[in-house]
């Protein structure tokens, strides 16, 4: 495992002499076995380890056991240490988050804080989490960017043991003879991601043993495609771009699914929780076929002489959409409103 971990470090550029790398530490075996081995490694890698444990105070006293446990390794091993402690179901109760969602924030944020801004942030994540996640993701709906799965450099974030599988770190641990803890909440299929470790990754396993080495090489050909569609989306909204928004024809002329991502880009820059369903209504304002929707209460996708923008401003424009050609004493729908043509003077 140690040769897979140097080999990742090296193929993905993590780590540079002179870095500093603050190890996201649970006490766990992945975490344990990671930070166990960049410890050995700093000599010959030449950076800086530390360690640093958030405790989030959700489990009680388990959460207090593993605090103390990873100060008791890491004094053990001579490796410094910072503690944070958070209390999590009050903090996420404020922010009006699920418990999880406000921990994972809380956690990365202090680990950033931890590793400075020129610092790396080092997290045990394996292939068996890497498939996991794509899991995941196609059950809750994905496209490309949630098939390429967790990747192993995000910013100053590093993920050495995404090559190795759990099966091998687990394995690592005990020819070491490093302990570790079990968080009690990883055995129990309250969760969604405890449902697919337990439930359906056995089953993909027992059908094809070698399926975590298909499953990454399929994540690496995700990866490649959403890049290179990346790649074509910065040049349409590049090319497209003018004052106060983007070209309606331009985007007309583009590819249809590159037209589609790079809308579905622009979204996601200002928006969360963005559906497939507005996606597409969007992109119909994008090639100039409807002239607005609504993306959330005040905040449109507007489209204004063949420019199409998001903007706070009303929903209703001048553009050609609106235009009517109307007869004497006849009614018509126009902007969602019933009137008659005396209504419609002016």
């Amino acid at each position: 495992m140690r040769r897979k971990v140097l080999q990742t470090i090296r193929e993905y550029e993590m780590l540079r002499p002179g870095d500093r790398v603050t190890v996201g530490f649970s006490g766990g075996a992945d975490s344990t076995a990671l930070l166990y081995l960049l410890w050995q490694l700093r000599e010959q890698l030449q950076i800086a380890v530390t360690a640093c444990h958030v405790n989030h105070q959700l489990r009680g006293q388990e959460s207090q056991r593993d605090e103390d446990f990873v100060r008791a390794f890491c004094g053990q091993h001579g490796i410094p240490l910072t503690v944070e402690r958070i209390d999590a179901a009050q903090g996420a109760q404020r922010a009006g988050e699920s418990v999880e969602t406000y921990s994972r924030a809380a956690r990365y944020h202090l680990l950033e804080q931890a590793a400075g801004p020129q610092g790396k942030i080092a997290t045990a994540h394996t292939m068996d989490d890497n498939a996991e996640t794509v899991l995941f993701y196609l059950a809750r709906g994905t496209g490309l960017n949630g098939l390429g799965g967790i990747p192993p450099v995000r910013g100053q974030i590093v993920r050495p043991l995404i090559g190795c599988t759990r099966r091998e770190v687990e394995a690592f641990c005990a020819q070491e003879g490093l302990p570790f803890v079990t968080d009690s909440t990883n055995l129990s299929d309250e969760y969604s991601r405890n449902i697919i470790r337990h439930s359906i990754m056995p089953v993909f396993e027992r059908v094809n043993p070698a399926f975590l080495g298909n499953a990454k090489r399929m994540m690496q050909h995700a990866e490649d495609a959403f890049s290179y569609i990346q790649d074509q989306c910065e040049k349409l909204l590049s090319e497209a771009g003018r004052e106060g928004g983007y070209s309606c024809s331009a985007f007309a002329g583009a590819d249809g699914y590159i037209a589609r991502c790079a809308v579905k880009q622009l979204l996601d820059e200002r928006f969360d929780m963005i559906d497939g369903r507005m996606v597409e209504e969007c992109l119909l304002v994008a090639t100039g076929e409807k002239s607005s929707v609504e993306i959330r209460k005040g905040i449109y996708f507007l489209k204004k002489g063949g420019i199409f923008s998001i903007s706070e401003a009303s929903g209703r424009t001048q553009d050609e959409g609106y235009c009517l050609k109307v007869e004497p004493g006849k009614t018509y729908l126009a902007g969602g409103f019933l009137v008659s043509l005396q209504e419609l003077k002016g």
